[in-house]
């Protein structure tokens, strides 16, 4: 079986390679994860994002669709590690488990919705 492709760093700036198991170097895993969570409002969304649904609908969609879909639509292949709400939780608490209002996301384009929270975390 091939090896996967090295990949760098989901922090913004880091030229590090991640580690194979992790969209972080060993120097970001446990510092963005900490950035995220101070960054990140409201109760709803803290305990949503541990919930057992929105795992189940996090593992469907990128079971579905497990390319980036904002690569694709530029032409590149990419592994979807995350998954993005359209319209965000805050917002629209009544679409957080609405397929249709979920995209597949890599790490580089989830971050660039969101360079605030780095995106260790979907959403």
């Amino acid at each position: 079986m091939p090896y996967a492709a090295h990949r760098y760093c989901g922090k913004a700036g880091c030229h590090n390679y991640a580690m194979p198991s992790s969209s972080y170097c060993v120097d970001h895993q446990q510092s963005t994860a900490h950035e995220y969570d101070k960054a990140r409002q409201g109760e709803f969304e803290h305990e949503f994002y541990k919930s057992a649904k929105w795992r189940q609908a996090r593992e469907w969609k990128l079971a579905a669709h497990p390319l980036c879909e904002d690569c694709l639509a530029e032409g590149r292949i990419t592994p979807a590690t995350m998954v993005h709400h359209i319209k965000e939780l805050r917002d629209y608490p009544l679409l957080a488990l609405e397929q249709s209002n979920l995209r597949s996301s890599c790490d580089p384009c989830h971050n660039k919705k969101h360079p605030e929270k780095g995106g260790t975390h979907d959403d």
